[in-house]
């Protein structure tokens, strides 16, 4: 659920700027800008008239599809949507306020990463420059939050709040983690627009302090009377609660009124870790094997578009059996919805490798942030840009995590890797060594592009995933 309300959240910071004019041209003789020409750990700026600036500007904005313009509306190339009448060219951005989260500075009329806090200091997105990713923020770390109600940074957006998931919310009248991207702010609410939600709702089960308690009968535990809406859009959810001992197994299984109508089901360890999800099945279902004692949180949320109210209904299955694991191959037997956790525990539950950034090279992890370089498990990478598909690939329900989830090493190709080992290619600057595949389970998912029933796999061929 998160996953898929945070890219959704996201995506127009990274592809539009905002709360710019129509027509932003400068409002002095004075454009404070950097040279990008010089390294952009220089901390020094360079004040220039416009007449230089709009010399820069004949060099630099090359290939636009005006030349002459007077007004921004005559600048149709999504690249550069604004007019700087001096020189008459259509360029990125006239001034800070024209450039989106992810390069916030406008620097000879192009937006550019930020590269220290100085460059920040009159951005409207914050006054701290987080230089691992070039954005203005008003936060790193919880450290920068030093209001008593705003304590949380939540670093994806380098805002501070009340909250960075619903997980920080410990009311239980107000148990949702509402991330408004838009306005920057994070506040714990709860949700109450549904037209006919169940009885379940009047004590507020929007997130984990409100969550249902599951009774189990013989080990089963059947909710049939489920009622849910998408109002609010993409932040109405029903949680649920359920008690487990170690290496005990939970199948869960979410049946809509109808094919139509699109139910998301995923699931939260106590810490707010997420266990596994189903997005594109009918019925959705998961099987959590091998569980580690204490609460599972079970959630279900609806994801159509527009806000559908009122609710319709739904019922949700839950089987509890006891077990226990043996080995690291009976934690990664069922991967089809459920994410790997490395360890065999002696006490019979599958956990997490907790490997904090130093494990080495061919040591079994189950997270890039186990290893000194990263991980072949794990790994996410989003590729979004205006006008084209997007994609988000993770190396994630993958077959046979016991042996092929392992620290490895960065490449660019597969000379950069040793032995039989490939390079992957669809994690960017993450792209990283593995063993060759020999069937598409092995391969990352693109968890945007659905295939009947489930996740849809890159296809294995010739050892690399394509």
């Amino acid at each position: 659920m998160y996953l898929r309300t945070l890219l959704c959240t996201l995506l127009p910071l990274l592809l539009i700027s905002l709360g710019c004019d129509d027509d932003p041209q400068p409002t002095s003789d004075l454009i404070d800008i950097q040279d990008t020409d010089q390294d952009l750990d220089s901390e020094s700026d360079t004040e220039v008239d416009t007449a230089d600036t709009a010399d820069t500007a004949d060099q630099e904005a090359t290939d636009v599809p005006i030349i002459g313009c007077q007004s921004s509306a005559e600048c149709r190339d999504a690249g550069r949507p604004f007019c700087h009448r001096e020189s008459g060219r259509c360029v990125e951005c006239l001034i800070d306020a024209g450039c989106p989260f992810t390069q916030p500075i406008c620097s000879n009329f192009a937006c550019v990463p930020c590269a220290n806090d100085d460059a920040c200091r009159d951005i409207k997105f914050g006054p701290i420059c987080n230089t691992a990713t070039g954005s203005c923020v008003h936060c790193r770390n919880d450290d920068d939050c030093t209001s008593a109600d705003q304590p949380f940074c939540f670093t994806t957006l380098g805002v501070c709040g009340a909250c960075r998931s619903s997980f920080d919310c410990t009311d239980p009248l107000q148990p949702a983690c509402l991330i408004d991207a838009i306005k920057g702010e994070l506040t714990c609410t709860r949700h109450d627009r549904c037209t006919g939600d169940d009885l379940r709702e009047d004590q507020s089960d929007d997130g984990p302090a409100g969550a249902t308690p599951l009774v189990f009968t013989d080990g089963i535990a059947h909710i049939t009377d489920g009622m849910i809406c998408n109002s609010p859009d993409e932040e109405e959810s029903d949680w649920f609660v359920a008690t487990v001992e170690n290496g005990d197994s939970l199948h869960i299984t979410l049946t809509a009124s109808s094919e139509d109508v699109e139910l998301d089901l995923s699931a939260y360890d106590a810490q707010g870790l997420l266990l596994g999800e189903s997005w594109y099945a009918y019925p959705e279902e998961l099987k959590l094997t091998y569980l580690p004692a204490g609460p599972i949180y079970v959630v279900v949320t609806r994801f159509d578009r527009p806000d559908q109210n009122p609710a319709t209904p739904y019922e949700i299955r839950f089987t509890k059996e006891a077990g226990a694991c043996h080995s690291a191959a009976d934690c990664a037997a069922e991967h089809a919805n459920q994410l790997f956790r490395g360890h065999c525990h002696e006490d019979g539950a599958c956990v997490r490798i907790i490997g904090h950034n130093l494990l080495e090279e061919g040591e079994p992890c189950d997270s890039p942030d186990d290893c000194q370089a990263t991980c072949t498990y794990g790994t996410t990478a989003l590729t979004s840009r205006p006008f084209q598909d997007t994609t988000w690939h993770w190396a994630a329900y993958t077959a046979d995590a016991d042996q092929r989830a392992i620290c490895t090493t960065l490449c660019t190709d597969d000379l950069g890797c040793s032995g039989q080992d490939v390079c992957t290619t669809v994690f960017g600057t993450r792209n990283h060594c593995v063993a060759p595949c020999t069937d598409d389970t092995h391969c990352p998912v693109d968890i945007l592009h659905p295939t009947d029933g489930g996740w849809k796999h890159l296809r294995c061929v010739d050892g690399h995933c394509r």
